[in-house]
């Protein structure tokens, strides 16, 4: 098989499966970048034992070597990650700057000697300053614990060599993108973040914390750059079906580039040569509306049209050095008028991303130790039994079901955390980093349709609680080792052996439960609360003895 014969057959599995597909169930949902990984090895194991009937230990050795790989990048991640907020819990937090809506409207009374005040510098990652000297040994030691603590997980071993399962891929990601966002690269944190999405897909649940964040601490230039980087890596790495089975699909995305190009020299010269806007408006709007012209496609006219009202009329608002993200807006909006207006094939998403939402249409899983597994064992609630009903104007009563329940219920979380997160980064309080690891215990506690161990994330990641205190460091414990027992146990169904064992794991349930819900109230109001007084970290240093004092 050559490599062209190997992609064609992996960008027309989705829709083959689709095709083939009786009664919904497609049997397959990995995730493109999943799929590919998987698709890979078993192209390299079948050149290297064409008579292979069956897998073998051996076998999978590349496959847990790729997990080795990914935990090692999450414990450096982790140790990066805990090093830096310890060092900038010890410089005090930058002036307060006013809001968005309080700087236009000074913008709108003229009122220019308000200027906002510009933040303080944050350290460096790798470089030490002098100030930064006397805590420097505290911080690499308290990274090197949470690292290990990544490390030699049990539930991370357990997950990813013994019941050989694809969970300890997300931890990495999501570690290295709370890094680069921590350090103000949002489009670099969104492109790993997606790029973790494309091998699994429960990212894109808790990564909308990097948007809601930047919100509520008035930013949202940083949430607009998050959000382009994270579309453009997105729609890049699944063009192979958005625009390679439409014919002139890549042609109008490179005549919207070139459009956007012919625009943005005008954010440089627009105070000099007025008459250049005039050339730019007369080459950016055909070159943004010729496939409307030349063919049937009159439903997305509209869009079109309002993409080069854009691409016109935002250069005169922008200043020089967000140029570049202009650029990238536009190649961002003509790849969703691509996918939206072309007829793209969406196949990769519904078999993916949205297979899994109903594909166990269960409220929990027998050994998932959370609030679902409470309502339905102790209380019988059913996943589409209804809670409460509203009754809301135009709409009449809408009921509620208990999914829409639950999964409301974390996403109340996640803007709890994200609103905590924004209020310590303000602070320069490193109990950021727990407000934005949080949401992986309560979408676990409080979501429904969770696997038993999708708490092996949250395990993973709480280890940056060791910011704030050793002793959180046992209710990670606790957590780690309760994934153990809820995996063992599948293991044990599976395998059907140690029924003693099982027995004495399914007595615990859905008693454990209560226990995650009250870890998880535990690091939610860690995440939202402040820290009364001066922290030890930021209290000065003694003095040095002079030389004449001696």
């Amino acid at each position: 098989m050559t490599w062209s014969q190997f992609f064609t057959r992996y960008v027309a599995t989705y829709q083959a499966r689709e095709h083939t597909a009786r009664h919904g169930n497609y049997i397959l949902d990995y995730v493109p970048g999943k799929l590919l990984i998987n698709a890979l090895f078993i192209w390299h194991e079948r050149e290297l034992h064409p008579h292979a009937t069956d897998w073998s230990p051996k076998t999978i050795h590349p496959l847990l070597w790729f997990n080795t790989i990914l935990e090692l990048i999450a414990a450096l991640a982790m140790f990066f990650l805990v090093r830096y907020w310890v060092i900038r819990g010890t410089r005090a937090p930058p002036p307060r700057q006013p809001g968005v809506i309080h700087q236009w409207l000074a913008r709108l009374r003229r009122n220019t000697a308000s200027a906002p005040p510009a933040p303080a510098p944050a350290p460096s990652l790798l470089r030490m300053t002098a100030e930064d000297g006397p805590i420097a040994p505290l911080a690499a030691m308290l990274g090197l614990v949470a690292a290990l603590c990544v490390w030699l997980n049990p539930g991370v071993i357990l997950s990813g060599h013994a019941w050989a399962q694809w969970d300890v891929d997300l931890v990495p990601f999501y570690l290295l993108a709370v890094l680069l966002a921590s350090l103000d690269w949002f489009a670099a944190a969104a492109v790993v973040l997606c790029l973790g999405a494309l091998v699994k897909g429960q990212l894109l649940f808790v990564g909308a914390i990097f948007v809601f964040w930047p919100l509520f601490e008035g930013r949202p230039g940083a949430a607009v750059r998050f959000l382009i980087g994270g579309m453009l890596t997105f729609g890049l790495a699944t063009a192979a079906w958005l625009f390679r089975p439409v014919a002139g699909s890549w042609e109008y995305l490179a005549s919207v580039i070139v459009a956007a190009g012919l625009v943005t020299p005008w954010i440089f010269m627009r105070q000099r040569r007025q008459w250049y806007w005039g050339f730019a408006l007369l080459i950016t709007v055909p070159l943004v509306l010729w496939p409307w012209w030349f063919g049937p496609a009159w439903r997305g006219m509209w869009a079109a049209a309002l993409l080069a009202t854009l691409l016109v009329a935002l250069p005169w608002r922008l200043s020089p050095r967000q140029a570049p993200w202009f650029i990238a807006a536009a190649t961002v909006g003509g790849m969703v008028l691509i996918a939206c207006c072309f007829h793209g094939t969406f196949a990769w998403w519904r078999l993916s991303y949205g297979y899994g939402t109903h594909h166990y249409l269960m409220l929990t899983f027998p050994d998932t130790c959370g609030l679902q597994n409470i309502l339905a064992h102790n209380f019988h609630w059913t996943l589409f039994e209804t809670v409460f009903t509203l009754h809301l104007p135009w709409l009449g009563a809408v009921p509620v079901p208990m999914r829409s329940f639950l999964f409301l219920s974390f996403v109340a979380t996640l803007l709890l955390c994200a609103w905590g997160a924004a209020r310590q980064h303000r602070r320069n309080d490193p109990r950021f980093l727990i407000a934005m690891v949080t949401p992986w215990l309560t979408f676990y506690a409080l979501g429904p349709q969770m696997h038993e161990r999708y708490l092996v994330w949250a395990a993973a990641m709480l280890p940056v609680a060791v910011v704030v205190s050793f002793g959180l460091l046992f209710l990670d414990l606790f957590l780690s080792v309760l994934t153990c027992t809820m995996m063992l146990a599948v293991m044990f169904v599976s395998n059907q052996r140690d029924g003693h064992a099982l027995r004495l794991i399914r007595a615990t349930e859905p008693g454990a439960g209560y226990a995650v819900i009250l870890c998880a109230l535990i690091f939610l109001y860690l995440s939202i609360a402040t820290t009364r007084g001066i922290p030890l970290a930021r209290l000065p240093a003694p003095p040095r003895p002079r030389a004449d004092d001696q």
